[in-house]
């Protein structure tokens, strides 16, 4: 348990240092973003808050989730499955930032290279946001899936289709 727990830490570092580089969702722009996450038939709520202070920004996690009630004995265990939830950052993996930056929002299409497939897979309601959906295809097998709104320029809904692994957004505040 401690040897994920440090893992996700890491990687929720190094993935945070790509969400701010990322041309297609730049973080920065927002007050504050929530996506749902389901991991593992748990449902968490991840929160990323951001305040501008002179040149730096204060950044702010948050993880919402419920355990179930009853007679049983609510453990340091319970508490600490929250940090799943930091799984959120996976779906913002910079390995897949080559492949997102390929995509053009404005005429989507289905691209190839070298056996890999981004295959354009039409339009897509999130909510309240259309999003136009793409999966990442590696030796035929589908790896990732991306909604993601040309408008609001964010991903709107992300799935593993090896798992019941997603994220969606939830409401999210553009900054000034």
């Amino acid at each position: 348990m401690t040897k994920k727990i440090f893992l996700l830490i890491v990687f929720l570092l190094i993935s945070i240092g790509y969400l701010y580089s990322n041309a297609l969702f730049d973080i920065r722009t927002f007050e504050y973003i929530e996506y749902k996450v389901n991991y593992e038939n748990q449902i968490f709520y991840y929160r990323i808050s951001l305040i501008k202070k002179g040149s730096e920004y204060e950044v702010t996690t948050s993880t919402r989730f419920s355990i179930p009630g009853g007679t049983e004995e609510l453990t340091l265990d319970d508490i600490a499955g929250s940090t799943y939830a930091s799984y959120i950052l996976y779906f913002f993996n910079p390995a897949y930032e080559e492949f997102l930056n390929l995509v053009n929002l404005q005429n989507p299409e289905t691209l190839e290279m070298y056996g890999i497939v981004v295959k354009y897979e039409g339009t897509e309601k999130v909510g309240k946001y259309q999003g136009e959906k793409f999966t990442l295809i590696i030796n035929d097998e589908p790896q990732i899936t991306w909604i993601i709104s040309k408008n609001l320029k964010m991903l709107l809904k992300v799935e593993l289709p090896q798992g019941d692994v997603s994220m969606e957004l939830v409401d999210f505040k553009k900054g000034k």
